[in-house]
């Protein structure tokens, strides 16, 4: 009676890795056997490679007597994906701008191979014009130092995210004031109809404007 087995019966391989298959078969003069798997590919000396997957997947491989095709055996293959790389880092905002003397808050996200956010990567913040804009390299919180453009980045490993532009501007002067009159144009203590108030009528006032009377 012809009897044949595989070894190893069963095994856990990552994607695209190899393993070697061994098979016997007793019963019979002529040991050759024939190789085919169900996903991946074996060689015709047994040698057995794990395809490419994003997700577990079970393959099989299965050694054939030559001797007599219905006299077989199967081993159980669990290929796994490989672990999660960083692969990208990305931050927000795309594109920021503000005055100097302010402040703007950069954040970084980590990508892995298939697309899935990583936690708990560290990354490095960096400007391109530290006279431009300041940027704490582990918080991500740049400061306006001077006018113009700086471009921050942010790094882990040998992975670096695209440039973001950070735009630093003098801060606008506040608009001129005119006076044009006061209401009521006379206000004298006394007279008839006394007053409550006197009205400043004009252009360009903000908050916190200091008016002097004479």
């Amino acid at each position: 009676r012809i009897i044949v087995s595989i070894s190893p019966a069963k095994t856990t391989l990552t994607s695209g890795t190899t393993k070697q298959f061994t098979a016997t078969v007793s019963g019979t003069f002529n040991s050759g056997v024939s190789w085919s798997a169900t996903v991946g590919t074996v060689t015709s000396s047994g040698l057995y490679t794990a395809p490419i997957v994003t997700a577990t997947k079970t393959a099989y491989v299965t050694a054939t007597s030559s001797a007599d095709s219905t006299k077989k055996a199967t081993a159980t293959i669990t290929v796994n994906p490989p672990p999660p790389n960083l692969t990208q880092i990305v931050l927000s905002p795309s594109s920021a701008s503000i005055n100097i003397g302010s402040q703007q808050q950069f954040a970084a996200t980590a990508y892995d191979q298939y697309g899935h956010v990583m936690t708990g990567i560290p990354v490095t913040f960096l400007s391109s014009n530290y006279s431009v804009a300041m940027i704490d390299s582990a918080t991500g919180f740049a400061t306006g130092e001077a006018a113009g453009t700086a471009y921050i980045s942010a790094y882990s490993g040998s992975i670096t995210s695209k440039t973001v532009p950070l735009t630093v501007s003098v801060v606008a002067p506040p608009p001129p004031v005119t006076l044009t009159r006061l209401s009521p144009n006379i206000g004298l203590v006394g007279m008839s109809g006394d007053y409550k108030y006197l009205a400043i009528i004009g252009t360009g006032f903000v908050s916190g404007t200091v008016v002097n009377f004479g």
